[in-house]
């Protein structure tokens, strides 16, 4: 198959399936694809076989442009439209990372005290046994 032949089937396959700007994207990608791996040395033919049935690339980009808009639905809508962070979201984190380092003083305080008084327990329990155990 040919390189015109090959967008073309690409193109009927993606259109109507993704926006235009994908289609548009996607068509320029591959074009751009074959003539880089032409300039190699490859043949037009062998990497045409390489990238397959077009209609199953177009599958395969109808898949994940899906995925990319439920990811960006997901992910992105919390950041506002002209691009600015969410300082909601940076403060709950540096918050959060607050309150663990806190529990964790706390708990580094706590065993502070209880560590001599542990140590002393077991040892005395040793050396009882130790003094004390009856042969």
């Amino acid at each position: 198959m040919k390189k015109k032949k090959f967008l073309k089937k690409l193109k009927e396959s993606l259109n109507g399936q993704v926006p235009k700007e994908i289609l548009q994207d996607q068509l320029e990608y591959y074009d751009r694809y074959i003539e880089e791996e032409i300039s190699k040395g490859c043949g037009e033919k062998e990497i045409i076989a390489r990238l397959g049935e077009p209609r199953l690339l177009a599958k395969t980009i109808i898949e994940t442009q899906g995925n990319q808009d439920y990811h960006c639905e997901e992910n992105c809508g919390n950041e506002e439209s002209d691009g600015n962070l969410d300082w909601n979201r940076i403060l709950g984190i540096g918050i959060g990372v607050l309150i663990i380092i806190l529990v964790m003083v706390v708990l580094f305080s706590i065993l502070k005290l209880l560590l001599p008084v542990i140590f002393i327990g077991i040892f005395g329990v040793i050396i009882y046994r130790l003094i004390f155990q009856k042969s």
